[in-house]
């Protein structure tokens, strides 16, 4: 990561939900990719931890960190 609060796309591996999800399939075909956003942080132990969320930017990470702290 570059930032410590980053936008990704995920594409959908088809293959795999198909044979575990075939009833989402095509709703996944239609949308191409989900947006989400990867925050990196500090834990109070010093080990560094990545969240993963599909909350909008308008949270600010701040915000998501103190959630899950």
């Amino acid at each position: 990561m570059t930032k410590q609060d980053e936008p990704v796309r995920l594409s959908p591996r088809l293959v795999k939900i198909e044979e575990n999800h075939p009833e989402i399939v095509e709703e996944l075909k239609i949308k191409e990719y989900t947006d989400t956003r990867i925050i990196s942080s500090v834990l109070p132990s010093d080990n560094e931890i990545a969240l993963i969320t599909n909350l909008p930017f308008q949270i600010r990470a701040e915000e998501i960190e103190n959630l899950i702290f």
